[in-house]
């Protein structure tokens, strides 16, 4: 997966045998580096680690050959320890900015396109259809029709298969979104399809929402299947990193703890048995 290449020629042979040295080596020295733009590891580094191993005036670059084909599967299972880390230490911050976090990388893996090279149907005369599954439909019906009651939050047996299943079940779906898309382009009157429309003091063309309406019910409202899914998961995650850190009593920040008139509302809602927000169906 790692490949060790010298600034600008050396490359690292792959072979069984490295494989415990090569780990060792992205462990302590790649990883801690993982998201600057262009990781390198100077050789007096490497060479603590194993003498004469690198013998270059200058940096070693890890080039990771994996990344470039998508990590979201591992870095959730990453994700979920540091969670679980956060909750254990007690840090408020992290709990929140985790939290957050975690459910960005749970939504991109319950979408369809973001497990295909063909994620913006750029191969297939259909550039813009990300963005229509994932913003024009959720911003048209999300509202006023998705339903997400979602039921409670049960605890992960398995992290690993459970984040690889979101992930592979989304891409089942990645025909339907091409192939339904395609052919509605085909039938569907070629003068109703976009429209402009103002945004942000900007005029921008978009799918009509009649267009977006019959893409949404030629898939069966998929993109709230997926949207239930990735709610449903995320409280999972929430909760499953709460219990493995010994469900610790939440640490307060009195910032946070200032009542608004809507907050009283909630409140009252739940206390009364009544639902805030649509009916659940």
């Amino acid at each position: 997966i790692y490949q060790l290449e010298a600034i600008p020629f050396y490359k690292w042979n792959d072979s069984i045998q490295d494989f415990p040295q090569r780990l060792q080596i992205v462990r302590q020295l790649y990883l801690p580096r993982y998201y600057d733009d262009e990781p390198e590891v100077d050789c007096d580094s490497l060479n603590q680690l194993y003498p004469k191993l690198c013998q270059l005036d200058g940096g070693v670059r890890l080039a990771d050959a994996l990344s470039q084909h998508g990590i979201v599967p591992y870095h959730l299972q990453s994700m979920q320890r540091r969670l679980t880390n956060a909750f254990k230490d007690n840090n408020l911050e992290s709990i929140m900015r985790l939290s957050a976090e975690i459910g960005h990388y749970i939504g991109d893996a319950c979408v369809p396109l973001h497990t295909t090279t063909n994620y913006n149907g750029q191969l297939t005369n259909q550039v813009g259809i990300h963005a229509f599954w994932e913003s024009r439909i959720p911003e048209l019906f999300a509202l006023e029709e998705f339903d997400m009651v979602v039921g409670s939050a049960t605890y992960i047996e398995d992290p690993v298969a459970f984040y690889w299943n979101l992930v592979l079940d989304s891409h089942k779906e990645v025909d339907r979104v091409l192939g339904l898309e395609k052919e509605l382009s085909k039938t569907y009157p070629t003068d109703k399809q976009f429209c402009f429309e103002d945004r942000a003091n900007q005029n921008i063309r978009t799918q009509c929402s009649a267009f977006a309406e019959a893409y949404h019910l030629a898939m069966d409202k998929m993109v709230e299947d997926r949207f239930r899914v990735a709610v449903k998961a995320l409280g999972d995650a929430w909760y499953t990193a709460w219990i493995d850190a010994g469900q610790p009593t939440p640490p307060v920040n009195n910032s946070l703890a200032k009542r608004t008139v809507e907050d009283e509302e909630i409140d009252n809602a739940v206390k009364s048995g009544k639902e805030k927000g649509r009916e659940h169906e």
